[in-house]
């Protein structure tokens, strides 16, 4: 049981390290962007946001996929059914937990990117504002 407590709490790590990485690329890729005055520049931002975001929540279903691992294991041997056969494979556990697609809508994940996602666009439509009229 140790060991998939391990594994879950590398989960949550890499889901909070993830968190950090996108709010830090963002706010470079932001700062370069709206100082030249590039809204392509701007919109790249799109691309690192709806990347982490994807894979925070694959982390998120690999963390939900232990946890209902954990719980199955804790029954046997609370239960002493039969020996715990030190499986890390949660093949079983898949029908207990939301498929990708839906973690990914989720109440943690969306209203922590789509936000994101919202202030790149505001960013990119202020920038294109500000390139005004271009005179050759």
């Amino acid at each position: 049981m140790t060991l998939i407590q391990g594994v879950i709490s590398r989960m949550a790590s890499n889901s909070f390290l993830l968190k950090g990485w996108v709010v830090t690329i963002l706010a470079a890729i932001l700062a370069l962007g709206t100082a030249n005055h590039s809204a392509w520049f701007v919109a790249i931002g799109f691309l690192p946001t709806t990347m982490f975001w994807c894979l925070d929540s694959y982390y998120l279903r690999q963390e939900r996929l232990y946890r209902a691992l954990y719980d199955s294991v804790r029954v046997v041997v609370e239960t002493e059914q039969t020996k715990c056969d030190f499986s890390m494979n949660t093949e079983e556990e898949i029908g207990l937990v939301a498929p990708w697609k839906r973690i990914l809508v989720s109440r943690t994940e969306f209203w922590f990117y789509f936000p994101v996602e919202l202030v790149v666009l505001a960013a990119v439509i202020i920038t294109k504002l500000g390139e005004g009229p271009k005179h050759g």
